[in-house]
């Protein structure tokens, strides 16, 4: 506990180093996991500054006005945030400092927790992260070196069957722990298939129309994906259960990989931004 507070004074100390850095240029407080380097909490970053054209700078207490947006962070709202785009974890979580407004939450479970709360919330759904091929056009190449990616969450890396998938050159395994969203958006367009337990490689991979499934490990919640899929109007979707995984064979797991009908306003998303609220 005390070297977790200790991060996040250091953290807010160097955010507000970067709030005096940046004192010329317009600046927006965001609030996001960074404990580790994780390319789905990140997105955060290339984002909003898109949408906002306003420089990120994270605020990891939430002592300011701030923007709560890209990951399962709702639960950390105070006073001070404004919900734009975020979830919940699990069914359990509970908002315990109402937030200043809910402009959007990712799907409709999450909205579900708020009304329960007695909390306003708009109908307007989706992970901001879909908003990734408008600020990052690219283009697959046409013949993909790769049969499958393989895009573990950080806790999984370690996992014996991804170490093992690591010696067919059939396979790419794509790093969460990265930074570069060009360099991760290029390898996943390497792939013919997306294989994920990571929500953001599952969502990339539908916002570029790669075919994915999800990939299930031990002890894995599965809220966050059935909130997102609910949002973009995906009842049901493929999950492979990594208890079988001895005997799980890549064919195996391309066979279960689909491309998904996935229903998203771009437009609604960026109109509910809460431009108003962040206009200094």
């Amino acid at each position: 506990m005390f070297s977790k507070i200790a991060t996040r004074l250091v953290q807010t100390a160097q955010s507000e180093i970067q709030l005096l850095k940046y004192h010329r240029q317009p600046t927006i407080n965001v609030r996001y996991f960074s404990d580790v380097v994780n390319w789905g909490d990140l997105l955060n970053v290339d984002i909003i500054q898109y949408v906002s054209q306003k420089k990120v700078v994270n605020c990891p207490l939430g002592h300011r006005r701030h923007l709560l947006g890209i990951g399962s962070v709702l639960a950390a709202s105070n006073h001070n945030s404004v919900v734009w785009g975020s979830g919940f974890i699990s069914e359990q979580q509970r908002i315990t400092e109402a937030p200043r407004k809910i402009c959007s939450v990712r799907g409709p479970l999450t909205r579900d927790l708020l009304l329960k709360q007695d909390l306003k919330c708009p109908e307007i759904f989706g992970d901001p992260a879909l908003l990734l091929p408008e600020i990052y056009p690219l283009v697959a190449p046409v013949e993909k070196p790769y049969q499958l990616g393989i895009i573990p969450h950080y806790e999984h890396q370690d996992h014996p069957w991804i170490q093992k998938m690591h010696q067919d050159s059939r396979v790419c395994i794509i790093d969460i722990r990265q930074k570069d969203s060009v360099h991760f958006l290029q390898q996943l367009l390497n792939c013919e298939c997306i294989a994920s337990s990571s929500l953001h490689g599952i969502i990339a991979s539908d916002a570029y129309q790669v075919p994915n499934c999800r990939l299930v490990f031990k002890e894995m919640r599965s809220f966050k994906f059935e909130d997102y899929y609910k949002g973009v109007g995906i009842d049901s979707f493929t999950s492979i259960d990594m208890k079988q995984s001895e005997s799980l064979s890549i064919e195996n797991v391309i066979d279960s990989c689909s491309i998904k009908p996935i229903q998203f306003d771009a437009q609604a998303l960026k109109q509910a931004f809460p431009y108003q609220l962040f206009h200094a």
